[in-house]
């Protein structure tokens, strides 16, 4: 999915939170990264893995960047990873936790993303995620998503959707990097 264009408006949930991380970054201070555990909850998550902004925008391209930090949703078949057959092991691209194995992947004809039936345990967690014009088709109903997010890193990795009759894993190719099983 492009980047809004700049006569859109747009500050997604990340870019609110990231605006906090960045005043504090601007003193010198470095600010563990939270999120809220489900909505209402008055628990707060501090994520193993954090990283001021600048060192996210350092390790990502700008479009990484945008779908890992941002919760932005590639486009069909621009992901590198959607066709990917060969066994192997997926890994969050912010943090190279393994989230995924490609004996849970499964192809969905025609979609162009990367699908999963299963995440690797204690891998992902699961946020709300309204919905927003950025997502298309996929945002455009009432009932909003469930975002799937690195649980180490917190990093946007896709969503948990019905796709033809089953609740599967839809997943950014951009989110991931891919390891080949060992021969």
């Amino acid at each position: 999915m492009p980047s809004p264009t700049s006569d859109q408006t747009h500050l997604s949930r990340r870019a609110l939170l990231a605006c906090g991380a960045a005043s504090v970054s601007t003193l010198g201070l470095s600010a563990p990264a939270k999120a809220r555990v489900a909505a209402g909850a008055n628990i707060d998550y501090v994520y193993e893995v954090t990283k001021s902004d600048a060192e996210w925008r350092a390790q990502l391209s700008e479009r990484e960047y945008e779908i890992l930090r941002e919760g932005y949703t590639e486009g069909q078949r621009t992901g590198t990873l959607w066709e990917e057959k060969r066994e192997g092991s997926y890994h969050c691209k912010g943090c190279e936790l393994k989230v995924f194995d490609g004996r849970w992947k499964t192809f969905v004809e025609g979609k162009g993303w990367v699908f999963f039936i299963h995440p690797e345990p204690a891998s992902v967690m699961t946020n709300i995620d309204g919905p927003t014009p950025e997502y298309g088709a996929m945002g455009t109903g009432k009932t909003p998503l469930t975002e799937i997010h690195c649980r180490r890193c917190g990093c946007h990795l896709g969503h948990y959707l019905l796709v033809e009759g089953k609740m599967t894993h839809c997943i950014n190719g951009t989110s991931l990097t891919f390891q080949p099983a060992s021969a």
